[in-house]
């Protein structure tokens, strides 16, 4: 996937040998800059590491189960990522909490209500509860 530098303008003219550039942005964790004209030797810049913005977005990192016995714990417990709008871990997260709700996906004939079950275990868990 390419990943695109963002910028009003990612052009930018020489004026008295200085070339400066304004508003570059970038929305992926780490990334240099190629600078280059065509005619003169490019050059690169050192790494620039980019924070994730604000979450927004709760992704599926590992489904749970697709079988599981009655009462029993199931074998592949689901893992949940905390994500920016770009798709970038907030791996600084350490608080927010994320509730599990069973979507049965048969409905009880009569009145369209799910089937009785209930869940066993803990409903939800902070990043930092999942780290101790």
């Amino acid at each position: 996937m390419l990943h695109r530098l963002s910028a009003r303008n990612r052009q930018s003219h020489a004026v008295n040998g200085i070339v400066t550039f304004t508003n570059l942005s970038y929305n992926k964790p780490k990334l240099t800059l190629d600078f280059s004209n065509g005619a003169l030797t490019g050059a690169t810049s050192s790494s620039v590491a980019v924070s994730p913005a604000a979450a927004t977005t709760l992704t599926i990192q590992t489904q749970p189960s697709s079988h599981a016995a009655a009462g029993a714990a199931f074998a592949q417990q689901p893992v949940i990522r905390i994500e920016d709008q770009f798709g970038n871990l907030r791996s600084s997260d350490n608080s927010t909490v994320v509730t599990a709700a069973a979507m049965p996906q048969r409905r009880a004939a009569r009145n369209n209500q799910p089937h009785g079950g209930q869940w066993l275990g803990h409903f939800h868990q902070s990043l930092a509860q999942r780290r101790q």
